[in-house]
């Protein structure tokens, strides 16, 4: 977190606009995840599954079917008003308003606000949403730097989904 007060609660705001980006939403209803429908339908019947096997679990599976049903909704009503992606480009407009000036998000140096915009990046280009980062110069040029970084690297970042059911 930085120091200063001002630029502290700046990457308070980052991080909080990070967060309410829709992605699982942009996930599933979009088709950046292969066949998602199908993959959050395989994952509440095995809940359900596990449930029945382990009833001493039940509240802790029955809190899990819970979450994975409101990523489905959320999908389906995100597929249905086709909002979630407007809600992705207004905040990455936002972002590249601020990038355009600043080397990093909410101070002069890599704070956590980076943090979550660097996976926050990383999980719109593994959605192949590429060009809408591509589109934003700043945003580009930026999401390149802190892609270079040792840390990036280390969390061996998928570009593109590849993932199966």
């Amino acid at each position: 977190m930085p120091r200063d007060p001002q630029q502290r609660a700046e990457a308070e705001r980052w991080v909080d606009a990070a967060d309410a980006i829709p992605l699982h939403a942009i996930s599933y209803s979009r088709g950046g995840i292969p066949r998602g429908d199908e993959l959050l339908q395989k994952r509440l019947d095995r809940i359900r599954e596990l449930r029945e096997t382990n009833p001493d679990l039940s509240e802790t599976y029955d809190a899990l079917y819970r979450r994975v049903t409101g990523l489905r909704d959320a999908a389906n009503c995100f597929k249905a008003g086709g909002n979630a992606v407007a809600d992705l480009e207004a905040r990455l407009d936002d972002l590249e308003r601020v990038l355009t000036s600043n080397p990093f998000v909410a101070s002069e140096t890599y704070s956590i606000a980076d943090v979550i915009w660097t996976v926050t990046l990383a999980r719109i280009d593994m959605l192949g949403l590429h060009d809408r980062l591509a589109a934003r110069a700043a945003i580009a040029k930026y999401y390149e730097r802190v892609a270079e970084r040792p840390s990036f690297a280390a969390a061996s970042i998928r570009r593109t989904w590849s993932g199966r059911i």
